[in-house]
């Protein structure tokens, strides 16, 4: 997940048209190992506590806000 929260950064450094589709992988698979975790409490660790899962997330509700 973080090459893809690297290559979203470059590419959309870059003003290039593929940034978004490589945020909404990054999302989906995100979402899909979180879903994974049974424990709530785990879940939130997950998303919160490792950078550049918050920095998927935050990039995802940038993109939302946008549209």
């Amino acid at each position: 997940l973080r090459i893809f929260l690297t290559c979203y950064q470059v590419l959309r450094l870059a003003r290039d048209s593929r940034a978004e589709g490589i945020l909404e992988r990054a999302f989906n698979l995100l979402q899909e190992q979180n879903s994974r975790i049974t424990d709530q409490a785990y879940r939130s660790l997950f998303l919160e506590n490792i950078s550049w899962h918050r920095e998927i997330m935050s990039s995802w509700e940038a993109k939302a806000a946008e549209n």
